[in-house]
């Protein structure tokens, strides 16, 4: 019965937050907020259609890189985009597919911004999980719903994509969290020495906020 009403608040809670960060999701934060929420979709859509990832950048090192245009902002677009990993880039991209954009001028952050805060969801209830495996139920509880109420954290799970995950604009799914979470639910000691390392990595993650 306990471990029912566990689950029955963290879903609630995390469907609390899923509702918060669905209101005025497209307005808030801004266009302007930072032009990386498109890089990461670009990439994955050019790499799915059989093409070498196309991202924007300023560093040096690529040798070539084409100015455009595009909703009033210039964006250098240089091809092959190798700066970050590529899943969420293949999950934002696939995303945007699935949506009907075929090129990457077609990206909205309307549609967009829904998967960061659909994972968002899981995220907040494998936080509690977490912390309920590290702690006990009451700061598991405790810690989903601020996870899910804090409007930094909110803001932030509606923008899709950013290196510093946790502590800025996070896709929404935190990895280290949910290996950390999944493999103790597990009870398989043989992952302790990686899970330690990654609980630390997500707890400095956390603190960077």
């Amino acid at each position: 019965m306990k471990n029912k009403l566990f689950i029955i608040l963290l879903v609630a809670i995390a469907l609390l937050g899923l509702g918060l960060r669905l209101v005025d999701y497209d307005r808030l934060p801004g266009f302007e907020e930072t032009q990386d929420e498109f890089f990461y979709p670009w990439a994955g859509m050019t790499m799915l259609q059989g093409k070498p990832p196309v991202g924007w950048s300023w560093f040096e090192a690529y040798p070539k890189r084409e100015i455009k245009t595009f909703w009033g902002a210039q964006y250098p677009l240089v091809s092959p985009w190798l700066e970050k990993p590529p899943l969420y880039s293949l999950l934002s991209g696939a995303w945007m597919l699935l949506s009907g954009a075929k090129e990457i001028w077609e990206v909205r952050l309307t549609v967009l911004r829904l998967l960061p805060i659909g994972l968002s969801f899981f995220t907040i209830i494998l936080t509690g999980i977490l912390a309920t495996k590290v702690f006990s139920r009451p700061v598991g509880i405790i810690a989903a719903l601020l996870y899910a109420t804090t409007p930094t954290m909110v803001m932030a799970n509606r923008m899709s994509g950013h290196p510093y995950q946790t502590s800025r604009h996070q896709p929404g799914f935190d990895f280290n969290t949910a290996v950390y979470s999944a493999s103790e639910l597990a009870r398989d000691d043989h992952y302790w020495p990686f899970l330690n390392i990654c609980h630390w990595n997500t707890l400095g993650h956390w603190i960077c906020i």
